[in-house]
């Protein structure tokens, strides 16, 4: 079996670079990606001149205005992000024969057996690097190793403009320095759990016996004990799908009633339903997600009898789902809609019991997907969602996609020169 190889290459503030490289005026200025402070906006990115204020990603925009009054707030365009990652995504194909995109700012490169093809590792890390800020004027930070996990976390070490190699075999002893907040997939509560348990390091964990720490984490703990010794057992997916696409809103006021919530959600479901066509998926469960005044997040799901990509269907399913809830007088801040378990649409079966109407419905929606494509997503829709407009809160939501391969840029590490560092195996 070849020796594996994994690179993963994560751009530096995508969506707040690519606003400074269309508007070079903002250059060394503190600005974010995000929604308006008097619309309960949220911060979406963050520029690393802002970072330095402890401005970051996910913050609510009312705050980052606290901590930065001079900060420069701007809507988010998706559509020119979607295209710049393209573009970094076509890169990487040139150079890996298997590439993940994670989100549209971020992607695994499997590597391995491509030693005498690419040569020298930090060579090619640094010719990736140049290649990408040479065709998109922007720039990422690379790291390498023997596992994706390595190669994750050697990447977020020294951002922005990163590059850390970690040899073959060094993998262990560079971990074992890190605290265990920078292993990939150890959250707060996980984090909290280990450190009541004494393990603060990586080192303290690779200390631990295997046995013991099953006893204590179970999966997780075996999961913990091969990563921290280096141990790779998942793969790089060029095929990885959505596991849900997803839509949700986040209210400028408080909504109360049924009347003032089926309208947006029925917007939801126009866009949930125009991305599953556009991905050419159906979806069979479909969900609904409420925040109230109080920022307590309830869920609920429902499986449809059949695969689906219509926006009738999902709301249909969605509206049924509000009503079991009995929302009727709690205020609301955000609600949501996705759709998950998917099959491809021509898969799809037909009701043979369906009415005109609902055997009209697939042309509907393809009339309608043809419109947004050229005159935009807002130039047509249904008339009931357009009452989502008329209740004195036109403007004052925020949408969000929150699907995985349109997450937010994450990293909040603080703005330090670009740099260089090579792990290599003690002799």
């Amino acid at each position: 079996m070849r020796p594996r190889w994994f690179a993963h290459v994560d751009m530096d503030a995508f969506y707040a670079s690519v606003e400074v490289l269309d508007r070079p005026e903002l250059a060394g200025l503190p600005i974010a990606v995000g929604g308006p402070s008097d619309r309960r906006g949220v911060i979406a990115a963050a520029s690393y001149a802002s970072r330095q204020f402890g401005v970051h990603s996910a913050m609510p925009t009312a705050q980052a205005f606290r901590l930065c009054p001079d900060l420069v707030l701007l809507p988010g365009r998706m559509e020119r992000y979607q295209e710049k990652s393209r573009e970094v995504m076509g890169i990487l194909k040139s150079v890996a024969p298997k590439v993940e995109p994670l989100s549209l700012d971020e992607a695994f490169l499997d590597l391995t057996g491509c030693e005498r093809l690419h040569g020298n590792w930090s060579q090619l890390a640094q010719r990736v690097r140049m290649s990408i800020y040479e065709q998109t004027g922007l720039w990422a930070s690379v790291g390498m190793g023997e596992t994706r996990r390595i190669a994750k976390i050697a990447g977020g070490l020294r951002k922005p403009r990163g590059l850390v190699v970690v040899d073959r075999g060094a993998g262990p002893d560079f971990l074992a320095a890190l605290p265990v907040a920078r292993l990939w997939g150890v959250g707060p509560k996980l984090r909290q759990r280990l450190e009541q348990l004494g393990l603060l390091t990586v080192a303290d964990i690779a200390r631990t016996p295997r046995a013991q720490l099953q006893s204590m984490l179970g999966k997780t703990g075996l999961a913990l004990h091969d990563m921290v010794h280096a141990r790779e057992s998942g793969n790089v997916n060029p095929g990885r799908a959505h596991r849900s696409v997803s839509h949700e809103v986040t209210f400028g006021h408080d909504r109360v009633g049924h009347d003032q919530i089926e309208p947006v959600l029925l917007h939801l479901c126009e866009k949930v339903g125009g991305r599953l066509r556009n991905g050419g998926l159906c979806g069979r469960v479909v969900q609904l997600k409420i925040r109230d005044t109080g920022f307590h997040t309830f869920t609920r799901r429902t499986t449809l009898p059949r695969p689906t990509d219509t926006e009738s269907d999902i709301y249909r399913a969605v509206r049924h789902l509000l009503h079991d809830m009995k929302w009727e007088q709690v205020p609301v801040r955000l609600v949501g809609v996705g759709v998950s378990q998917f099959s491809k649409s021509t898969a799809r079966q037909g009701d043979l019991f369906a009415s005109r109407t609902e055997r009209s419905q697939p042309v509907i929606d393809q009339t309608l997907d043809k419109v947004h494509d050229k005159y935009g997503g807002s130039s047509i829709g249904r008339a009931r969602s357009l009452l989502r407009k008329l209740s004195g809160d036109s403007a004052s939501w925020q949408e969000q996609l929150w699907s995985p391969l349109d997450r937010n840029p994450g990293d909040q590490s603080t703005s330090i020169p670009a740099s260089t560092e090579h792990t290599r195996r003690p002799t």
